[in-house]
């Protein structure tokens, strides 16, 4: 953030609006602008009743979060008619359908999944990669950057991945496993053994030689009767990439498969949450810099606490149920919603391999800081917590510091942007900013253990974060 924000972001954390729960933690409100903030057709836009996920990025660098919609009508065993997938570029704080001229590639109908977005060749520019079911080769967007200060858009390129490569895939994480500095991508496939596509890098010339096929590196941990949730992560700190991945075999599993240090995942793996466990994210729950777990079970939810490394793995402590998990949970989201410095959890509904069924709701959970940590934003349904919900994209939409939300659900698609979170303008919450917040920024910094004291959400404490406390130095106004 740079020091001419100081004052704007300053402001943004003192909004008076919502209300609290026990522990004051900010709870806020959302109004519904879609008819102002969604520019598109009715099909793909305000009355899009498909199964939607969501992968974020600035497409076009001009400072502002852009979305790819990855669209299918609800699984019933791959049955119905495929959809086209949808761009949306953020102009102006209003999200407007751009595939037809930036990303015809998303035009073909699919029976869409996931999306992945990285720099892939490492231009500077974000690409993306969408993964399609049930036996389809995946879509491949490579960014052509910009020519004259105008964005040029995506080109697809099948060419750039492995021949033959049409897999019935359910999700798709990227990151850099072999360790050679370019994302590579982990397919999880719903009814055969995984895959893993290896990113070949730039030859001499500076030009991408796209993907290879080395789904060996996964040995026999390939085998899992679809992933419905992954990420790639160095969560046991040795410094090379390690996935977690909710799988279905063996009733439902959440399991971390460290990294070789060669960028071979066929080592044992370490179970975090089990019993009909699925779908997870990863978050900062207690403060203490570890990154710990959510995982979303047809049963109570979970949580476990990470002690940190140990051995190949991460220590993690006992699992903590989630009062009023509505079980059948899918895709997980974490952002600080409220803008309180801690991690928030949404977890969207709708079950991702059964046919719809839209009688649960989006549960939006805020971080206490205190057992069980995550608590029911709003136990009584609000409109922003609706019925059926696919996804859900977290983005400020107009950049008054506080994140508005893009909601994909049965039976449309809606933007409700955030009236703003309730007051909060100290680190340890006893309404006044003074030498008790200022020394625990002191204690933190250079690191996020108390990540209270990281006013700006960078991740990390530093001069930025002491520059918000002396701007808002005394009692709450």
């Amino acid at each position: 953030m740079a020091l001419e924000k100081i004052a704007v972001f300053s402001a943004s954390i003192a909004v008076v609006g919502g209300s609290t729960l026990a522990g004051d933690v900010p709870i806020p409100t959302f109004t519904d602008e879609t008819s102002m903030r969604l520019s598109a057709s009715p099909s793909v836009g305000e009355a899009d009743i498909s199964e939607k996920d969501y992968g974020l990025g600035d497409f076009d660098n001009d400072g502002d979060v852009d979305i790819i919609s990855a669209r299918r009508i609800a699984l019933k065993i791959n049955i119905g008619q495929p959809l086209p997938n949808t761009l949306f570029m953020n102009e102006s704080g209003v999200l407007t359908d751009r595939t037809a001229d930036f990303a015809p590639g998303l035009l073909t109908p699919m029976r869409s999944r996931d999306v992945a977005v990285a720099d892939f060749n490492e231009d500077g520019w974000l690409d993306a990669l969408v993964v399609h079911g049930p036996s389809t080769v995946p879509t491949l967007l490579v960014n052509l950057c910009a020519k004259e200060g105008a964005w040029l858009g995506f080109e697809e390129r099948a060419d750039l991945l492995p021949l033959g490569f049409a897999v019935d895939a359910w999700n798709v994480s990227t990151g850099d496993i072999t360790g050679d500095g370019f994302d590579d991508a982990f397919v999880g496939v719903r009814l055969n053994d995984d895959r893993l596509l290896v990113n070949l890098g730039n030859d001499k010339g500076g030009v991408w030689l796209g993907f290879s096929d080395e789904s060996s590196r996964l040995g026999a941990n390939a085998n899992t009767t679809a992933v419905r949730s992954s990420v790639i992560v160095d969560i046991n700190g040795d410094g090379d990439m390690d996935l977690i991945e909710g799988q279905t075999c063996c009733d439902g599993i959440v399991r971390l498969i460290p990294n070789d240090g060669v960028g071979n995942l066929d080592g044992v793996p370490q179970n975090i949450i089990t019993g009909l466990a699925y779908n997870f994210a990863l978050g900062h729950l207690d403060g203490d810099g570890n990154l710990d777990i959510l995982g979303v079970r047809n049963a109570l939810d979970q949580i476990r606490l990470s002690t940190g490394p140990q051995g190949d793995g991460v220590g993690w402590g006992p699992t903590i149920d989630l009062p009023g998990s509505n079980g059948f949970g899918s895709i997980v989201r974490v952002a600080d919603l409220n803008h309180d410095g801690t991690d928030d959890f949404l977890v969207c509904d709708l079950d991702q391999e059964f046919p719809e069924n839209c009688t649960r709701r989006l549960n939006i959970y805020f971080n206490s800081g205190v057992e069980p940590y995550l608590i029911q934003g709003y136990p009584t349904p609000a409109a922003w917590t609706p019925n059926g919900t696919s996804d859900v994209a977290m983005l400020d939409l107009d950049q008054d510091g506080d994140l508005d939300m893009l909601i994909g659900w049965c039976t449309g698609q809606s933007i409700f942007m955030q009236d703003g979170s309730p007051e909060f303008c100290d680190v340890n919450g006893d309404n006044v900013m003074d030498i008790f917040d200022l020394l625990i920024v002191l204690a933190n910094w250079g690191k996020c253990l108390d990540c209270a004291a990281d006013l700006d959400a960078s991740g990390v404490v530093d001069i930025l974060d002491l520059l918000i406390v002396l701007s808002l130095w005394g009692p709450c106004r």
